[in-house]
């Protein structure tokens, strides 16, 4: 990964916006932008296995799935698009 750029994306969006397409939005919208303005040529995120959405939202976007984790305690989902 000597050549490659990494940034970890975490999305959060509050209970009472949920299902609405903020999430979506917000990562669509944010992929563009950290390529061709911060040179960013990986993106990878973590969400908690039982956490579907997320994980619904990651793939949809072009996110493959990486590996199964541990992460702060939680078994979670690896996620990755290049």
């Amino acid at each position: 990964r000597r050549d490659q750029f990494v940034a970890e994306v975490h999305i959060i969006v509050s209970a009472d916006f949920r299902s609405k397409g903020y999430g979506k939005h917000i990562l669509t919208r944010s992929i563009p932008l950290a390529r061709c303005e911060l040179g960013v040529t990986m993106l990878e995120a973590y969400m908690k296995e039982d956490n579907a959405a997320s994980t619904h939202l990651f793939l949809g976007a072009g996110f493959k799935i990486r590996e199964s984790v541990v992460k702060c305690g939680h078994a979670s989902v690896h996620v990755m698009l290049s």
